[in-house]
């Protein structure tokens, strides 16, 4: 995820640049997001850019691998001075998430916003531990290997699918 960060992160920080965002000023502030591999991108992106002198802001990905091993996520639960660096909002029985595998020495970040299968919107559970068995790790990864449909649904969205049209709802909301 490193790599894929550091091959993206000049053009990043001069399309923040061309926003008017810049490192160490009265507009360093930034915000993340990504799902799936871009969620995991984006972990990496946010520790970077907070090196950088980028405020951080609290950030939401939605179903990311895991960005690093354990020291990482330490480090990463420090870096940013605050209890809610990021939330990871997660559903069902995703296999991503548990992808790098654990006992490969990788491990999770952050806070979770956990939707099990058939969860409505604001039917979650919130957990602030690592591998916390109240939400996506009560599941282990032999069993969420067999639901990787379950990587793009979401109730977040009304298409109920973050994958579709780039995660889009179908009908843009009116604003009138």
């Amino acid at each position: 995820f490193r790599d894929m960060w550091l091959k993206m992160q000049n053009n990043v920080i001069l399309a923040l640049y061309d926003l008017g965002c810049q490192a160490n000023s009265a507009n360093d502030q930034v915000y993340f997001t990504g799902h799936s591999l871009g969620a995991g991108v984006a972990i990496i992106g946010m520790f970077e850019l907070q090196d950088l002198g980028f405020r951080v802001q609290e950030s939401f990905v939605f179903e990311p691998p895991l960005p690093g091993n354990r020291a990482f996520a330490e480090t990463f639960a420090k870096h940013f001075g605050r209890s809610v660096a990021v939330w990871r909002m997660t559903h069902a029985k995703d296999p991503i998430i548990h992808t790098p595998r654990r006992y490969l020495g990788w491990s999770t970040i952050g806070n979770e916003v956990f939707y099990d299968t058939g969860a409505k919107l604001g039917e979650y559970v919130i957990c602030d531990e690592l591998w916390d068995r109240k939400c996506s790790y009560k599941y282990p990864w032999l069993v969420t290997d067999l639901h990787m449909g379950d990587h793009c649904t979401t109730p977040l969205l009304p298409s109920g699918n973050i994958c579709a049209r780039g995660g889009r709802p179908a009908v843009c909301p009116t604003t009138r």
